[in-house]
């Protein structure tokens, strides 16, 4: 029997978790969420599931073999009756609709897992496996994923931002994309493309409500903000890259640059470029499997002690 999470269980005011999950290893060089239609197919199914949960998806990003998924798990239940009616509107489209009363075992099974990411992620996942073989395009069955998903519980408001930004910048470090914008694999790009995002009532009750103490505002006043967090973090991407080559000076240009656009706008979210530290490689800053943290040290322990080095040859 499989085992449940323990963040999972319920949580005062809910949990919100990083959720994320690859393609088989059977396929290592396979990447069957790679285009529009399956892009649109899983995004549509994330929103079709919600139906019979109410697990709230704040982003969702569809890479070549894998994804991220940044969600809200709520304390609060459906009521029997909202349960049941969450079932019938579910299977709605059926063939033979059901009518499903409140003390009917599906509308408590319904009731008792509604706000359960396992049973969520499982059926979304089998959902779109359905989909995927077939409409791949050839004959194909069997299992898509590589396991069952994995999960990590966001414990801040500071990791919930940077978490967001990690998830929709995915497409522009895989070098999917030169741009967030572009992508429409994301939610961001989604939003970018059609003016509007696919999630928004969650987008704006977890996210935008971290902008401003105090103060309502809207999508639209939103999205300027996001746009820049996402642009700084890509100019901080090349200017690491800068720092990794030696080109100091080039790496304090953009460093600058950054600063200097953020000042011109104005900006109602503080951006920053911080200096890594050995504590943050041991936090929950780093997001990912434990393989990639510490290859991510390693690397970083190299380049810090080539660019200190570099800087103790200018200084002098």
């Amino acid at each position: 029997m499989r085992q449940l999470r323990g963040f999972i269980k319920n949580r005062q005011g809910g949990a919100y978790l990083h959720v994320y999950n690859h393609i088989t290893s059977e396929m290592p060089d396979y990447y069957p969420l790679n285009d529009e239609m399956r892009h649109t197919a899983f995004f549509r199914l994330t929103k079709l599931y919600q139906i019979k949960y109410n697990i709230e998806i704040i982003a969702f990003v569809c890479m070549g073999n894998h994804y991220h998924c940044l969600a809200y798990c709520p304390e609060e239940k459906f009521t029997a009756q909202e349960a049941a009616d969450a079932y019938n509107l579910f299977h709605a489209n059926d063939q033979h609709p059901p009518q499903v009363r409140s003390d009917d075992s599906e509308a408590l099974f319904v009731q008792k897992n509604c706000n359960n990411i396992s049973e969520y992620m499982r059926e979304l996942q089998r959902g779109f496996t359905l989909w995927y073989n077939e409409n791949c395009g050839y004959k194909r069955s069997g299992h898509l994923w590589q396991d069952r998903f994995k999960a990590q519980l966001i414990e801040s408001a500071a990791y919930l931002w940077t978490c967001l930004k990690y998830v929709e910048m995915n497409p522009v470090r895989a070098k999917i994309s030169t741009n967030a914008e572009h992508y429409s694999g994301s939610s961001y790009g989604q939003w970018s493309q059609s003016g509007r995002h696919p999630y928004p009532n969650a987008f704006l009750k977890h996210i935008v409500s971290l902008s401003r103490s105090g103060e309502k505002i809207t999508m639209e006043e939103f999205y300027p903000y996001m746009k820049q967090e996402l642009a700084a973090m890509q100019e901080a991407d090349k200017m690491r890259k800068f720092m990794r080559d030696g080109e100091i000076e080039a790496a304090k240009e953009v460093q600058k640059q950054i600063a200097e656009k953020c000042e011109e706008k104005g900006a109602g979210i503080n951006i920053q470029i911080f200096e890594l530290t050995y504590k943050d490689f041991h936090s929950k800053k780093f997001i990912g499997s434990k393989e990639f943290v510490t290859k991510e040290y390693h690397d970083w322990l190299r380049y810090k002690h080539e660019f200190d080095q570099k800087l103790i040859v200018q200084e002098t």
